[in-house]
């Protein structure tokens, strides 16, 4: 049994789902962060024009 490619294989693998699952997540946060910004300010502001 090659262990090292399996390790190898196993962390390329881990790092890159955790990356996405990063990814995802940021962008969630982001979207959130803008929505919440965007809501009350649509509601409590009146348009710059």
């Amino acid at each position: 049994m090659n262990f090292n490619g399996l390790l190898t294989g196993l962390l390329l693998r881990r790092n890159l789902n955790g990356l996405l699952a990063m990814m995802t997540l940021a962008f969630g946060l982001v979207a959130i962060s803008k929505a919440e910004n965007a809501i009350p300010n649509a509601f409590s502001q009146p348009p710059l024009a």
